[in-house]
C-alpha cells in the first residue's frame, strides 16, 4: 500500500500524518512514485521520530516554521530514499543526520542571502 493510497483510505490518519509530516498534500502525491515503504512503516516512523526531530530542527534554527520546514525534507527524503537499517539506533542515527544537515543548510542559505 503506498502513502496515497493510505491516505485515501483513511482519512483520520492522513490528517494526522500531514500534521505530524508538516507535508502538503501535492508533496505526498509527488513522492507517490519513489515511495518504497509500506504506509503503515512510514506513520511509525513519524509517530516515533517527527517530535525529536522537530524539537532538535527548532534548537538549531530557532523557527518553528523552518523546524517544520527542515523535518518535512527529513521525511521526504526518507520517503524517496528509503534506504535499508541494520535496527532502530541505525534508522535514528540516520533521520538525525538528515535533519541535523538540512538545519545545517538552511542555515548557510540565511547567512548568504541575508537582505
Amino acid at each position: 500500500m503506498n502513502i496515497v493510497h493510505f491516505a485515501t483510505t483513511v482519512p483520520t490518519q492522513r490528517k494526522t500524518f500531514l500534521k505530524i509530516c508538516g507535508c502538503r498534500e501535492s508533496e505526498v502525491i509527488a513522492v507517490e512514485k519513489s515511495l518504497a515503504r509500506p504506509a503503515d512503516e512510514i506513520e511509525t516512523v513519524v509517530k516515533t521520530y517527527g517530535n525529536m526531530l522537530f524539537r532538535l530542527c527548532l534548537v538549531m534554527l530557532g523557527s518553528e516554521s523552518d523546524a517544520e520546514d527542515a523535518v518535512q525534507e527529513t521525511m521526504l527524503t526518507y520517503l524517496q530514499k528509503a534506504p535499508e537499517f541494520r535496527d532502530a539506533e541505525h534508522e535514528k542515527a540516520w533521520l538525525i543526520t538528515v535533519a541535523t544537515n538540512r538545519c545545517k543548510d538552511m542555515l548557510r542559505y540565511r547567512t548568504r542571502h541575508t537582505t
